[in-house]
C-alpha cells in the first residue's frame, strides 16, 4: 500500500490524516500496515520509524526526516543531542524527552494548528485541506504566508490519527500584528536554512564578547545581560 503524495509544506502527520480519510480505512489498519501495530503513536511533528513508512512512499526515511518533520530544527537546535535525533532506530519516548517536549509525553494536550486563509486555498488547489509544517512551528502564532492568526485544535488521544483529522474552512481569519507576522516568516526561512545546511552555529562566546556581556575574566554579566534581554523584551510588548 502507498501512502498519498505529499503535498506543499505538509507534514508526515498529515499524510497520515489524509490517507486514512481518502482510503476510508481506519488508523488502526493503517497503521498496523505501516507498522506492524494497530496502537503505534504519529506525533504531529517528530515522527520515528521513518524507514518503516519510507517503505509505503516515495521518498526515502532521509527526505522525509528532512522535509515533513520539525525534527532537523530540533537537531540544529541542540547539538548535544543530534545524533540521537538523527538517528532513525531512536523511541518516540527519547526523542520527546530529548527535544524538550515532556508537556505531550505527560499526557497534557497538544495542539495542531492552522491558517484559516490557507486552509480555503488549499480546498481550492488540492480539493482537501491540510496540515501545514511550518504553522507547528513552537512559539509561532502567524501564518507566515498571510498576516493572519493561526487558529488551532487539540491533537486526539493515541495514537493521534482520525479519519476527517483535517483544517476546517469555517473559521474566519483574524489579522495579526506586524512583528507576529514577521517572526512567522524568520522562523519560516530559518527552518528552510537548517533544511539546506546553510547554517552554522555561531560562536556565543565571541557573540557576547562583542556585545560588552563578558567580564575581563570570561564569565557573563547577569546584571547586564538581563537588562539587555529586557530591553529586547520591551520592544516586542511596545509592537503588539
Amino acid at each position: 500500500m502507498r501512502m498519498l503524495p505529499v503535498l506543499p509544506d505538509e507534514s508526515l502527520f498529515s499524510r497520515f490524516c489524509r490517507t486514512t480519510t481518502v482510503y476510508g480505512m481506519s488508523p488502526s489498519s493503517l497503521l498496523t500496515i505501516i507498522f506492524n501495530k494497530p496502537d503505534m503513536n504519529v506525533h504531529p511533528i517528530l515522527n520515528s520509524g521513518l524507514k518503516a513508512i519510507s517503505l509505503h512512499t516515495s521518498e526515502s526515511a532521509d527526505q522525509l526526516w528532512h522535509e515533513q518533520t520539525l525534527l532537523p530544527l530540533f537537531a540544529w537546535a541542540l547539538p548535544i543531542s543530534r545524533n540521537e535525533i538523527m538517528d532513525f532506530n531512536t523511541t518516540p519516548a527519547r526523542l520527546n524527552r530529548l527535544c524538550r517536549l515532556s508537556n505531550f509525553s505527560l499526557g497534557q494536550r497538544t495542539l495542531l494548528k492552522f491558517c484559516p486563509v490557507c486552509a480555503r486555498e488549499d480546498t481550492f488547489h488540492y480539493g482537501v485541506t491540510y496540515w501545514h509544517l511550518a504553522h507547528q512551528l513552537h512559539g509561532v502564532t502567524t501564518c507566515h504566508r498571510h498576516p493572519v492568526a493561526l487558529e488551532s485544535i487539540h491533537v486526539p488521544s493515541s495514537p493521534h490519527i482520525r479519519i476527517g483529522l483535517m483544517p476546517p474552512v469555517s473559521y474566519t481569519e483574524q489579522l495579526s500584528n506586524e512583528i507576529d507576522f514577521d517572526f512567522a516568516k524568520f522562523c519560516y526561512e530559518s527552518l528552510n536554512i537548517i533544511r539546506r545546511k546553510d547554517i552554522t552555529h555561531p560562536n556565543y562566546m565571541d557573540v557576547l564578547k562583542k556585545l560588552n556581556l563578558l567580564s575581563l575574566d570570561g564569565n557573563l554579566k547577569k546584571n547586564v545581560f538581563y537588562a539587555h534581554v529586557y530591553a529586547k523584551c520591551q520592544l516586542f510588548g511596545e509592537g503588539s
